[in-house]
């Protein structure tokens, strides 16, 4: 008993399949339509063959359902006669190792009515009867392959295709004609049966769905009618049950069986109505109320009810995900902005240099009128030991008569009243340079930074609404390609950005998110290699989303080689190798004003904002506008930095150039090299930046390379360092980017500096 019970939660998802099979085989041997033509049980039996089910049990129900409509030697011989020919297609694709196909399926269904054409055509008024039975026979055939080959292959929780959804449709048509007619005695079920079924579907499914449905039955009830009666009442039906979905149960099916009698008393509807019309709706009506929540959660879980908004959900909630972190980012920018401006704006107040005017406005101003002012005019020295108790004084903050040195203490007759005007004017001065600190200076670098935060979030606001478009032709052919590849995709978005395809958003079932053929279906259909860039779960229970972006066509290999002007400084050349998304990449290389220490702080920062301002998303004009406002020259210190940038974007092979005051750059191919030149002025001298930009396409094996000006120049022309990085012939880039500055380096040099070479070379992905 315990093994037979294991088997039996072993099989039974085959059981309950085969036992609606049964069911389907006892409904579609009632159907015909208009009483005369019968092909949908036969044609429903055999795509069930061609779909590899057990030809052996189906050809058993089928015989039993037909006979047990057809009790006689005739409908033993026909049922036969199509059993037998079943059995013969199934055990020679067995035999033959192949898989069933539509068109001999067909073939064999033709064969297997025979007995139905031996009987029927003796008589010639029923020639056309048997030829239009046999035609509709073959349609409905393909008809039910196509419908349940998506239930079988998918499972009912999948989307269906156009195509799919229309042969379904004509399914329930003739399942809805087979249930037509049902009496016990002389009370009609038919209407309550279907009353059950709208009532169960308006609590399962959207009111869109509940409408089909209810037309659907309809529509099949009149066709084996021949009445146009069933299709009104049963869209009525539909509409009652859409409408009182959302309210308490009991008001649906009490409407129903309301409009019902008004249907049979008032409006004629039925050729006769009692109470034995009314006893069956009665019954359906007290069995919904009894149905348990969970017979429609099952249903709800287990069938396709899918609403379709978890990919514009994503999309929105991804948008503000992507503005949160952004804004977060820019907390951060801001933060490296302050530490740029304490490190490069803030110089050193030269007191020195104010000593020796201020020592000739005390003479001015209060030795005037003194009677030796004459002489102590003509006597520098005088002047110079005044400008040295300033000079005290601005290390001291004041002085005294003894900080004043023998000339001035033998020769001045009022030097008590010298060092209080000395003092005086320390404290002036001492009040000025703080003014000009925290004043003028702050001011003038708060107003350009105001205007740099003004152009960063306009830019941000603009970004937030974003390029990107979904194209919805491609969306909807992906779509249909899942489906016809049996991947459970409800949901597809295809997002267009100015360079084509930016991302494929897709809702997938959680046991298909893994399988091989959801990306060779993306490559195929959109022509691109893809990979999966996120997934998440979503809201609904079983449901993934996938993130798709191009893949990178293209892989790349990075050298490096660095050297300082002096080996015990600095080196003022700083470089970044940062990843700014799945596909894109920024190599930028700085150099500073000078060499050593002061230069490479200049580089640093500049650089470090660059690589900041790119992963927070703006464009480059943005990114050069900002990080020039930060390096313009505040309290005379000059902070100058040249930029050589190249963004390169390895799923398109597109690397963007940007140059600010630094040397050529060379992309070297196979047995061909080019110069990519710049001009301009480097950051931080004019308050308006114009880069140099070049957007150049690049192929599978080329190497861009990026060197500072201290490489550069040491070759006598633009042209002989081409010449000379073409003419190398190493495969590492690492051993390129060596020889190169073992070459600048023995090679003798006027202005010795810094030098840094990057070599990126692109490989195929």
């Amino acid at each position: 008993m315990k093994k037979f019970r294991q088997w039996l939660l072993k099989k039974k998802g085959d059981i309950l399949f085969y036992v609606a099979l049964m069911l389907a085989l006892l409904v579609l041997n009632r159907a015909s339509v208009v009483s005369a033509i019968s092909p949908f049980a036969p044609a429903f039996a055999m795509a069930m063959v061609c779909l590899q089910k057990n030809a052996i049990i189906i050809g058993i129900w089928h015989f039993l359902c037909y006979i047990l409509f057809n009790f006689s030697l005739q409908g033993v011989i026909e049922a036969t006669s199509l059993v037998s020919a079943m059995l013969v297609y199934f055990l020679s694709l067995k035999l033959a190792k192949k898989r069933p196909n539509i068109f001999l399926s067909m073939l064999f269904l033709l064969l297997g009515q025979a007995g139905y054409l031996y009987f029927h055509l003796q008589n010639p008024e029923q020639i056309f009867v048997c030829l239009a039975s046999i035609c509709v026979s073959m349609m409905f055939l393909y008809i039910y392959v196509a419908a349940f080959s998506a239930v079988i292959y998918r499972g009912v929780s999948s989307r269906f295709t156009l195509d799919e959804s229309i042969c379904f449709a004509l399914f329930l048509i003739s399942f809805f004609a087979g249930l037509n007619g049902i009496y016990i005695g002389r009370v009609g079920l038919s209407n309550a049966i279907v009353m059950l079924l709208i009532l169960v579907v308006s609590r399962c499914f959207s009111k869109t769905f509940v409408i089909y449905f209810s037309a659907l039955a309809g529509f099949g009830m009149a066709l084996a009618s021949a009445s146009v009666v069933p299709l009104a009442v049963y869209v009525t039906y539909g509409v009652l049950a859409a409408c009182l979905s959302a309210g308490a149960r009991v008001f649906a099916p009490l409407a129903i069986i309301i409009v019902d009698a008004l249907f049979g008393l008032f409006l004629s509807a039925y050729a006769y109505y009692s109470y034995l019309t009314v006893i069956p709706l009665l019954v359906v009506f007290v069995v919904f109320l009894c149905l348990p929540k969970r017979v429609f959660a099952f249903f709800r879980e287990a069938s396709y009810h899918y609403e379709g908004s978890l990919a514009n959900e994503y999309i929105v909630c991804g948008e503000r995900e992507n503005t949160k972190n952004k804004l977060l980012r820019l907390s951060g920018l801001f933060k490296q902005m302050q530490a740029s401006y304490r490190t490069l704006s803030m110089g050193e107040v030269d007191r020195k240099s104010a000593c020796a005017p201020l020592a000739e406005d005390v003479m001015a101003q209060h030795c005037a009128s003194c009677e030796r002012y004459n002489s102590c005019l003509e006597n520098k020295k005088i002047c110079e030991a005044i400008a040295s108790l300033f000079e005290f004084g601005m290390e001291k903050e004041k002085v005294t008569q003894i900080d004043a040195n023998n000339l001035l203490t033998t020769s001045c007759i009022s030097l008590s009243s010298l060092v209080a005007e000395v003092n005086q004017m320390l404290s002036s001065y001492f009040e000025y340079e703080k003014t000009i600190k925290t004043t003028d200076s702050s001011k003038l670098l708060v107003a350009e930074q105001l205007g740099s935060t003004g152009d960063i979030f306009s830019e941000l606001a603009s970004g937030s609404i974003g390029s990107e478009k979904i194209n919805a032709t491609l969306s909807r052919n992906l779509l249909d390609e899942f489906t016809l590849n049996k991947i459970i995709v409800n949901e597809v978005v295809v997002l267009e950005g100015d360079e084509g395809i930016s991302k494929v958003i897709a809702i997938v079932k959680n046991s298909h998110a893994l399988r091989e053929e959801l990306l060779s279906t993306l490559n195929e259909v959109l022509k691109l290699k893809f990979m999966v860039a996120a997934r998440k779960m979503t809201r609904l229970a079983g449901w993934s989303v996938l993130v798709f972006v191009p893949a990178p066509k293209y892989l790349v290999q990075v050298g490096f080689a660095s050297s300082a002007k002096e080996e015990t400084e600095l080196s003022g050349d700083t470089y970044s190798f940062s990843k700014l998304s799945e596909s894109k990449y920024l190599f930028a290389l700085s150099d500073g004003m000078g060499h050593g220490q002061r230069a490479n702080k200049i580089s640093s920062s500049a650089l470090s904002l660059v690589e900041n301002f790119y992963k927070s998303g703006f464009s480059g004009q943005t990114v050069l506008s900002s990080v020039n406002r930060l390096l313009l020259p505040c309290s005379g210190q000059e902070n100058f930095a040249s930029l050589d940038a190249c963004v390169l974007d390895t799923s398109l092979g597109v690397a963007d150039f940007i140059k600010i005051g630094s040397s050529v750059s060379v992309i070297k191919s196979q047995n061909t090299a080019r110069l990519v030149e710049g001009e301009g002025l480097p950051l931080g001298i004019m308050k308006k930046v114009c880069p140099y930009t070049r957007h150049i396409i690049l192929k599978a094996q080329d190497i861009v390379v990026l060197a500072s000006d201290g490489v550069v120049d040491t070759f006598d022309s633009p042209e002989e360092y081409l010449n000379f990085v073409n003419n190398e012939r190493v495969i590492n880039v690492q051993m390129l980017a060596d020889n190169l500055l073992e070459e600048a380096e023995s090679r003798k040099s006027d202005h010795p500096d810094d030098k840094t070479v990057i070599a990126i070379k692109l490989i195929e992905g």
